[in-house]
């Protein structure tokens, strides 16, 4: 009789450790979602650069017209 009760405890504490097992899925899963957090974070910070890369490339083209027309003015 004292056997099968010891079996009886021994199953329901493996039982707690299959809980145990569930919750640390879980917390993987939340991990995992910050981790995508973080990607696109850095895609709008590449975005951010790409578009400053922009402006620069637009003031660069305005000293070369502003050079252009000295140039014109010079010879006229």
């Amino acid at each position: 009789m004292q056997s099968i009760v010891a079996i009886a405890v021994k199953t329901v504490k493996t039982v707690k450790t299959v809980k145990t097992v569930k919750t640390v899925k879980a917390v993987k899963a939340v991990k995992a979602v910050k981790a995508v957090e973080t990607v696109k974070t850095v895609k709008t910070v590449k975005a951010i650069k790409a578009v400053k890369a922009v402006e620069t490339v637009k003031t660069v083209k305005m000293v070369k017209m502003v050079k252009m027309v000295r140039t014109v003015n010079t010879h006229g």
